[in-house]
């Protein structure tokens, strides 16, 4: 089920599972307040840990949601067939209006895309419309004037976008691959032959997390990185096929470790070895000195909010990379320990990866990766 939809900078899950393991226990609650593509959600089920994910982004939300929607495959490929005769015989449909639509979609690709996302959204079961819908938007890019090879957001040299009947074949046939991922067990299903426990998508800020003090047994999360990676700006067109009028550029802004916030000086953490990061870096570039010192005010919120959910003696177990910012290194696991323990955290173990070279050379010569668990302490 990790490879319903195209995801990037997700941790592997057997990390997400062996952080579940050391931090919770079957019929748990927990949390992961940077949900992305739903990992941590994925394994929580399939060790029978009840779990909830928290996302700003839109995509994410949905493709969580596609994760645990209780479907079975037949009826996946049923509704999916369906969708393409409803949009077969669709008349002529009004465009969606997104900025630079005709750049990144010649028409011949458009009024399918339109046509099949409207027969689509008329689909009446929830659970099945979200996969369609999951399935429909990892098609979009095939069928855009977009690069293919890279998630950052770039048109292709020689665009070949599959358009007219195609766009339904696309369709039809990865349709059929997602019901595959799908496992049917006496009329239900779920993305794990053994998932026994509840899954929950929601959208909301890991900043000011929408529930109640001592909620959850654990938090277990892989935050972002620092200026490492673009996320809305990478995912443009899934976002306006998902939302055409919706505003990525206030979307961009609200991120954590989002690199839009241009005014002013960097808030200041009172923690040197942070602080004198930012300082060498603003120095060097006001842009990535503000985002980087937003981002670690931004976690420092973060952390703050998680123990409050928590109960008492709850754990707090995350992933994460040493990224740098204008070739100053953020130290970011330390420097997020201290933040998380001055929040109210003990730590208990941190564990460092060696991250293979092919794999650090995309996410910023990111070469040492660490999990990190702690304590809620008082």
């Amino acid at each position: 089920m990790h490879g319903l939809f195209r995801y990037p900078a997700k941790y592997l899950p057997q990390i997400a599972r062996a952080l579940l393991e050391v931090s919770a226990r079957p019929g748990d609650l927990v949390l992961d307040p940077f949900m992305g593509s739903a990992t941590t959600l994925v394994e929580a089920a399939d060790l029978d840990i009840r779990s909830v994910g928290l996302d700003l982004n839109p995509l994410a939300v949905l493709v969580a949601r596609a994760k645990a929607a209780r479907v079975s495959p037949a009826a996946l490929i049923e509704a999916g067939s369906q969708a393409i005769v409803r949009a077969r015989s669709g008349g002529d449909p009004a465009l969606p209006e997104f900025r630079n639509r005709d750049y990144w979609f010649p028409k011949t690709s458009l009024v399918p895309l339109t046509r099949l996302r409207q027969a689509l959204v008329s689909e009446s079961d929830s659970d099945l419309r979200v996969v369609l819908l999951t399935v429909f938007l990892s098609n979009v890019k095939a069928c855009s004037n977009a690069s293919t090879y890279h998630y950052k957001l770039t048109r292709s040299r020689v665009p070949d976008p599959v358009t007219g009947p195609g766009v339904f074949e696309l369709f039809e046939k990865r349709v059929r691959k997602a019901a595959a991922r799908f496992h049917s067990d006496g009329g239900s299903a779920s993305f794990f032959p053994g998932r026994r426990a509840s899954a929950q998508a929601v959208f909301g800020d890991a900043r000011a997390l929408p529930f109640s003090d001592g909620t959850f047994d654990a938090v277990v999360t892989h935050p972002p990185y620092s200026i490492s990676f673009d996320f809305v700006r990478s995912f443009k067109l899934y976002l306006w096929w998902l939302d055409a009028e919706g505003d990525t550029v206030a979307l961009d802004r609200a991120m954590v470790g989002n690199q839009r916030r241009l005014v002013g000086k960097p808030p200041l953490s009172g923690l040197p070895n942070i602080d004198d990061r930012v300082v060498e870096i603003f120095g060097k570039s006001a842009r990535d000195g503000l985002a980087v010192a937003h981002f670690f005010a931004d976690m420092d919120r973060c952390f703050t909010e998680c123990r409050r959910v928590l109960k008492p003696g709850g754990k707090l177990a995350f992933y994460v990379g040493d990224s740098q910012a204008r070739w100053v290194l953020l130290s970011a696991p330390g420097n997020l320990a201290a933040l998380a323990e001055r929040a109210g955290f003990k730590l208990l173990a941190r564990v460092p990866r060696e991250v293979p070279s092919k794999a650090s050379s995309s996410i910023r010569q990111i070469h040492v990766e660490e999990a990190l668990v702690f304590d809620r302490t008082g």
